[in-house]
């Protein structure tokens, strides 16, 4: 029996003051563009073809410019790998005590902890390379200003960009548990606790050992409103598992 698999598509608003300027996209690339004055029904565009795959529907999105993220929100990407490339553009808020988590996962089997992940302890950007942790020069990303953090996991380094700035060259020596990555909160603790970013999300992607993009995701509001992060490789939705709530940024404008 051959396999039906449905293609999810999506569609973004950009409200103006008399029209709606919509983009349609497929399998995260734009399909085609429409206009819809204020007030009237949208029509969509004729369905995509793709051979082996069955049209489903369009999936309506609202982008905004970030989520605000409080520690208790994070979303779980869904991807396992030992090796990765991780890349977010962020604004982190300043703590006077605790941790600003952004991006990764910290496995604790028990008898020692293996760290995939990037955060901020108090006045100090940590980079977590393995079993340890080394810390940044935190002047790089000063707190309250957007910054892009570009991480690359490979088999026994770890290679940082920062703000498109190379950092370093990290030496990562131990074999990794490979757990999936959070988002706006790194800190997958063997999938059984979470702390987030204090801070503004703006953008994350995650590319696998091949480089290969598999998570690309961004901030929007979901038909009914709510904040949360949808991913454009899947074309799915992200919601906060944390106990908090995601704050819905200021929504995109043409």
């Amino acid at each position: 029996m051959k396999r039906i698999v449905f293609l999810l598509c999506s569609m973004l608003f950009y409200m103006t003051a008399k029209a709606h300027n919509i983009e349609w996209y497929v399998d995260g690339n734009l399909y085609t563009t429409s206009t819809c004055q204020a007030g009237d029904n949208v029509t969509p565009p004729t369905p995509p073809a793709k051979t082996g795959y069955t049209f489903q529907e369009w999936l309506a999105y609202t982008p905004i410019e970030y989520l605000i993220s409080s520690v208790d929100t994070y979303v779980d990407s869904g991807f396992v790998s030992a090796n990765a490339t991780l890349y977010t553009e962020i604004m982190p808020f300043y703590l006077s005590s605790g941790t600003n988590f952004f991006i990764g996962y910290n496995y604790n089997p028990g008898s020692g902890a293996e760290r995939m992940e990037m955060h901020y302890s108090q006045t100090k950007l940590i980079l977590g390379t393995g079993t340890g942790y080394t810390t940044i020069n935190n002047g790089l990303v000063p707190y309250e200003v957007k910054a892009s953090v570009n991480i690359k996991y490979a088999q026994s380094k770890v290679y940082l960009t920062i703000n498109d700035q190379a950092v370093g060259t990290y030496n990562r020596n131990n074999d990794l548990h490979p757990i999936s990555l959070y988002v706006s909160g790194a800190h997958n603790n063997n999938g059984t606790s979470g702390r987030g970013l204090n801070g503004r999300f703006y953008s994350a992607k995650i590319y696998d050992a091949a480089d290969e993009l598999v998570r690309d995701f961004i901030p929007v509001l979901d038909v009914n409103n709510v904040p949360c992060m949808y991913e454009r490789v899947e074309g799915k939705f992200y919601y906060n598992i944390g106990p908090g709530d995601f704050i819905a940024g200021p929504v995109l404008m043409e």
